[in-house]
């Protein structure tokens, strides 16, 4: 009893811990904001009323009782210690998780599970499997609640099925606070009627007249009527439709990417297949061994009418359809694959063997590496992961820094451009006199054209001078890492200036104050209130806040000045970087890509050449002081492609691919690499054909909406004759712009000859 004791106590232990994280989704702080803005005004916004551009606009807000909650807990402790929500929904959550496990137990015949020493093993291995799984979306989001209530109301129905109580009533409130909460509610609903169908479908196979079909029924109509009890009403009944159309219709985000997309080949997918195979296959295993005297078709359909199979079924295909989606696939298959784990190795513990004498001792050491893991910041860093254990809001993240420009300079009230990935944020932290451009409330407030039509913007200087000339900005906020094409364009615009910038944005002002010498500015830390600093220490006495002079300045900055033009900025930082050791590598591909940038722009052939040549060996450089720079092979890739060496930049393009294959320029570079390939070798046309199109395809949902990407690919298609796959490409670029003229002729061609 003892070692179950603490067992399940360092379970709790690691569910707290691994909700402890840095604050850097940027959703919580418009989550937060409205919370606020409920509390201040007594009311649920039905229009919207933080941006300009979608002002009275309807808002169908069902997140709203979290995001109370959250501004709450900001009220008492600080935005950071939004995660404490996590943790006690995690531990919750950990506790259903173990009961249904029990439950699953149960039903296989197997009692008194906590005495049992490869029950508590197989726990622990399967717990923490299921928690490498579902950690990276254990981000404070509000969809928490419906992680949780999914496991509750498992647990209720399986309960129900074998012991039949009126605890399946509870589904009935639980169903009402989950649409309340989060927009996933229609989950609940699809796994009652499931358990519903079922009861129905054994009635008619047995013949039998029971009233657990009924009383589930009427259960099931009630929870689905409970619904409506929201400030939306009635509406809500048909919302989970809109949440599954907004998952194909928005792919901005690659957490709504299908298993199609590259990016959904995670780690966390492959433990989610493997976890739904073991799963499917345990259960239809225990199949087997029941005794049935049906035959026939009905004997079929009486070996997959099992409600808990049907689920993971159901959950199988919603894991498919979006990455984020993954979470929920790993945590219902716990049972049945920790089940799987223990039938396997139970007969290792007959005896006096080493697994009945050490088996705890391995499940208590297991469990306290992972948890030094997690507190010691170890876990996330073999996983590469964008978390960081400890309550914070980092400024590296968030743009801290530039909001506090903006509060300083009295701009907080005047018309501002800001992309999604920054306005959250400014949304929160200028309240109440700052509105948003656009903001990531997404299709439940902006229309995908939009979005659209915001993409073309940032991607093309002409379509953002005209927007400029219709909204007249003030002054705009860009989040620094991306949108390349718009800092260019508004760093060399005669009417904006570069005001501000770290390493999260850059603030351009309309303005004739401003300096053109280097003002990057190192990003500074934020306070942490005295709960969360509390709360970190308790957790690990060794907790030290981030190190911000890790930052590499020099080399952002750097990166950042390439991109807008000012090479001798570039090198100066450079020059800096090349005084360390450490950074002398990040010197050489500075170096090399101001050579390549200033070659392209070379008139002289004999220049250009010494220029490229200078850029290669600055490359090669920085190689032979990092082997593993993914840029230095990108930056070769690019010179040789620029020399019209296709298969020398392929095989540099691929090693940088094979460090990061989430590079942008690399796909698009490798594209155009095997796309002049096609007009050589033309015996390999349609192997390079199809490499061009992987390559644009993984590009485009890096960074989706350029025009010439997008036409690229309804090209392909087209060419493949494929016209179902070109026309949702090809009438994205119908308008023309951002193309060429030529291009867009083509594009029209395309149409036609595809019946539009």
């Amino acid at each position: 009893m003892k070692l179950q004791k603490i067992i399940f106590a360092l379970c709790l232990l690691i569910a707290v811990a691994i909700s402890i994280k840095s604050f850097r989704e940027p959703d919580l702080w418009w989550q937060i904001r409205t919370g606020e803005w409920i509390l201040e005004h007594n009311e649920v916004p039905g229009q919207d009323v933080f941006s300009f551009t979608m002002a009275g606009n309807e808002w169908i807000n069902i997140k709203w009782g979290f995001e109370v909650l959250a501004a709450l807990v900001v009220k008492i402790a600080g935005p950071e210690s939004v995660f404490v929500l996590q943790s006690i929904v995690n531990c919750i959550l950990a506790f259903f998780l173990y009961r249904l496990s029990v439950l699953y137990f149960r039903k296989q015949g197997i009692e008194n599970v906590n005495e049992n020493k490869a029950f508590l093993l197989t726990l622990v291995i399967s717990f923490l499997l299921v928690m490498v799984g579902v950690e990276y979306r254990i981000i404070g989001r509000p969809e928490m609640s419906s992680h949780l209530l999914t496991i509750v109301f498992l647990y209720l129905l399986e309960n129900n099925r074998q012991e039949p109580s009126k605890k399946i009533y509870l589904v009935i409130p639980l169903q009402l606070l989950w649409a309340n909460f989060h927009e996933a509610f229609g989950i609940g609903i699809v796994i009652m009627i499931i358990y519903t169908f079922s009861a129905w479908i054994e009635n008619i196979i047995s013949g039998s007249k029971k009233s657990d079909a009924k009383k589930l029924t009427l259960v099931t109509l009630a929870a689905i009527a409970s619904v409506i009890i929201n400030p939306n009403g009635i509406k809500l009944l048909t919302r989970p439709f809109n949440i599954l159309s907004q998952v194909y219709s928005n792919k901005y985000t690659t957490e709504l990417l299908d298993f199609s997309a590259g990016e959904w080949w995670k780690k966390e997918a492959y433990i989610a297949i493997v976890l739904a195979t073991i799963s499917i296959f345990a259960i239809l295993f225990s199949v087997r061994k029941e005794k049935n005297k049906v035959a026939g078709l009905v004997k079929i359909i009486s070996i997959f009418n099992k409600p808990y199979l049907l689920v993971i079924l159901a959950f199988v295909y919603l894991g498919l359809s979006a990455f984020r989606n993954l979470a929920f696939l790993s945590l219902i298959c716990f049972p049945v694959s920790h089940y799987a784990l223990f039938s396997k190795i139970k007969n290792k513990f007959s005896g006096s063997g080493f697994l009945q004498k050490y088996s705890g001792g391995i499940a208590v050491a297991l469990l306290v590496i992972f948890y030094a893991g997690i507190v010691s910041n170890r876990y996330y860093e073999i996983t590469n992961s964008r978390d960081r254990f400890g309550l914070e809001v980092l400024s590296v993240n968030n743009p801290a820094g530039a909001a506090e420009y903006i509060l300083n300079h009295g701009l907080q009230d005047k018309a501002c451009f800001s992309d999604y990935l920054t306005s959250s944020y400014l949304l929160w932290k200028l309240q109440p006199d700052f509105k948003t451009y656009i903001d990531l409330r997404d299709l439940d407030v902006f229309p995908a054209a939009f979005f659209n039509d915001f993409i073309r913007d940032i991607n093309s200087p002409a379509d953002f001078h005209n927007l400029d000339n219709i909204r007249h900005f003030d002054y705009a906020v860009v989040f620094r890492p991306q949108f390349n094409s718009l800092h260019s364009y508004l760093f060399n615009d005669s009417i904006f200036a570069l005001t501000y910038v770290d390493a999260v944005a850059a603030v351009y002002e309309k303005t004739d104050s401003f300096s053109r010498g280097d003002i990057f500015s190192a990003c500074r830390p934020v306070k942490t209130g005295a709960f969360a600093t509390g709360l970190n220490k308790i957790l690990n006495p060794f907790y030290k806040s981030y190190n911000y002079s890790a930052v590499e300045n020099d080399y952002i900055a750097a990166n950042y000045y390439m991109n807008v033009g000012r090479v001798e900025l570039a090198k100066q930082r450079a020059d800096q970087l090349a005084l360390n050791s450490k950074t002398r590598y990040k010197a050489g591909e500075v170096m090399g890509q101001i050579y390549f940038r200033s070659a392209m722009q070379e008139p002289n052939d004999s220049a250009k050449s010494h220029l490229l040549r200078l850029a290669e060996e600055s490359f090669l450089q920085s190689l032979r002081d990092n082997k593993n720079n993914a840029a230095s092979f990108l930056g070769l890739g690019s010179v040789h492609y620029s020399e019209q060496n296709y298969s020398g930049a392929i095989n540099d393009l691929k090693k940088c691919l094979d460090i990061n294959n989430d590079n942008y320029d690399a796909h698009i570079t490798i594209a155009l690499s095997y796309n002049q390939l096609m007009g050589i070798a033309t015996s390999k046309k349609e192997e390079y054909r199809q490499e061009v199109l992987k390559h644009y395809l993984k590009a485009n949902s890096l960074n989706p909406g350029n025009p010439m990407v997008t036409a690229n690919i309804g090209f392909l298609y087209f060419q493949m004759n494929d016209c179902d796959q070109a026309l949702p490409f090809l009438s994205r670029v119908a308008d023309g712009k951002g193309l060429e003229v030529k291009d867009s002729l083509a594009v029209h061609n395309c149409l036609r000859q595809c019946g539009k």
